[in-house]
């Protein structure tokens, strides 16, 4: 089989590196970990002892969170510490150096808020936007390219990733449908709010493409609905 011996012997020197040795039989014998009576699987360990000496390379290791002899690991420092000295997972000198961490002042950089324009200071939290609000009125917007990239790729046709306010600032925020000014403060669903229209339809073929998309008030869009018309000529 291999080395000079049969299979039957090659076997015990694989899994015991030893041909001589004699090998026990699954639940021939106990486990050789103490305080432990479940059957032999493999290597004089039983099946847990003999996954924990895979992965940990010792039948008995220590868990995270488990108290010894009235120790426990802290999961910062990997000391043995007193098991009454923890709050929560780790110990309170590692607990009060995370919080002086955390309470101290964060380095900030001028900014202009990408919603609003007002200047802020930025800094690991508020980086784009002064507010809360103004943080989910950003995110909202900068998420309307994906909902458009996946609108132009269900129907099958060329889609393209854009960014909605490029396209404002190409059209000079001027509706392509009627002609008049977007107005920017303005929130959907207020006509006069911003959108973005395909020139020809996502339904009647159109791709979501530059050449396809313009700027365009959310009122007037709605009128147009999936219509190769122009708005302005609606009575």
């Amino acid at each position: 089989m291999g080395r000079g011996w049969c299979r039957r012997h090659y076997g015990i020197w694989i899994r015991l590196g030893d041909v001589e040795a004699t090998p026990r039989r699954y639940g021939t014998a106990g486990c050789a970990a103490p305080d432990c009576d479940r059957p032999h699987f493999t290597k004089g360990w039983c099946r847990m002892h003999s996954k924990r000496v895979a992965k940990y390379g010792t039948p008995d290791p220590r868990f995270r969170g488990q108290v010894v002899g009235g120790l426990r690991i802290c999961a910062t420092c990997k000391r043995d510490v007193p098991a009454d000295r923890f709050a929560g997972s780790y110990c309170h000198e590692c607990n009060t150096a995370r919080a002086s961490a955390a309470r101290a002042p964060v380095a900030t950089t001028p900014a202009e808020c990408d919603v609003c324009g007002a200047p802020f200071d930025a800094d690991g939290r508020r980086r784009f936007a002064c507010s809360p609000a103004c943080t989910r009125t950003r995110n909202y917007r900068e998420n309307s390219k994906n909902v458009l990239l996946r609108r132009g790729r269900t129907r099958g046709g060329l889609a393209e990733s854009i960014r909605p306010r490029d396209i404002f600032e190409r059209d000079a925020w001027a509706c392509g449908l009627c002609g008049g000014q977007i107005d920017q403060a303005a929130k959907a669903p207020h006509p006069d709010s911003r959108s973005i229209d395909h020139v020809i339809p996502l339904a009647l073929g159109g791709t979501h493409t530059l050449a396809n998309v313009q700027a365009a008030h959310l009122g007037c869009n709605v009128r147009k609905g999936a219509r190769l018309i122009e708005v302005a000529s609606v009575g």
